[in-house]
């Protein structure tokens, strides 16, 4: 599907195993940030979160509930 999307949106021709690669090199790009991100949020006492729920309509005609 990122090939696909790639092709079609961006004109970029690129290999599956192209994009694998890119993967797992942003991936290890920002894992100490992640890393750090995750630390910080999990250390704190609270955290400000919407749980609104809202509900939306899905091209096959479903509705489904999010919890937010």
């Amino acid at each position: 599907m990122v090939k696909s999307l790639l092709a079609t949106k961006f004109s970029v021709q690129l290999s599956r195993g192209s994009i694998n690669r890119l993967r797992h090199q942003v991936s290890e790009a920002v894992a100490a940030p992640v890393e750090q991100a995750q630390q910080y949020v999990q250390g704190q006492g609270f955290v400000h979160s919407d749980e609104t729920s809202f509900s939306q309509g899905n091209g096959d005609g479903l509705l489904y509930m999010f919890q937010g």
